[in-house]
């Protein structure tokens, strides 16, 4: 039988804040807390963390970089940091 984990006030919380400051909407905001916070992830999820840490994220016109620019988008909020 499946169980919840149990809660991690301090996650929420950063999550919330994240949420807050940006206008990501909380479930973005949540998953954009998780993916900084994985040891090992592919490059284009790390530069979207290191944008974000950075205040700008720079994609390329590819397909790829229009995927990552979409992402970031959503993940970052109208007011975090840029997408360029």
């Amino acid at each position: 039988m499946e169980e919840p984990l149990p809660p991690q006030p301090a996650f929420a919380a950063a999550a919330r804040a994240w949420s807050e400051s940006t206008s990501a909407n909380l479930g973005h905001a949540v998953l954009f807390r998780i993916l900084e916070q994985l040891p090992n992830i592919c490059p284009e999820i790390a530069a979207l963390v290191a944008g974000a840490r950075a205040g700008e994220l720079r994609v390329s016109s590819t397909p790829e970089g229009r995927w990552l620019a979409e992402l970031a988008r959503r993940l970052l909020g109208p007011r975090g940091p840029g997408v360029v």
